[in-house]
């Protein structure tokens, strides 16, 4: 891993204790972070229900688009972060 790349390795959205409403005010954590540490907020984001029934837009889904992996792709034309 390169310096600067950023990877979320564990969250489970199952895990935590459930609250009723949001603090009242906003609690501020540790500044100086270790290396390697992020903090992070999390935002409730309301009012963009649709309106209106949303159409099924399976009609213009090409079957061969549903098999995402290009067959007899060169080995030189893609690269991992692991290598």
């Amino acid at each position: 891993m390169a310096p600067g790349d950023f990877i979320i390795k564990v969250v489970d959205m199952n895990a935590g204790r459930l609250i009723d409403r949001p603090p009242e005010k906003v609690l501020y954590g540790v500044r100086n972070l270790p290396t390697g540490h992020a903090l992070f907020k999390l935002l409730l984001i309301t009012g963009l229900e649709p309106r209106e029934p949303v159409p099924d837009l399976n009609i213009h889904v090409a079957t061969k688009d549903l098999d995402p992996l290009i067959n007899d792709l060169p080995v030189e034309a893609y690269t991992s972060v692991r290598a």
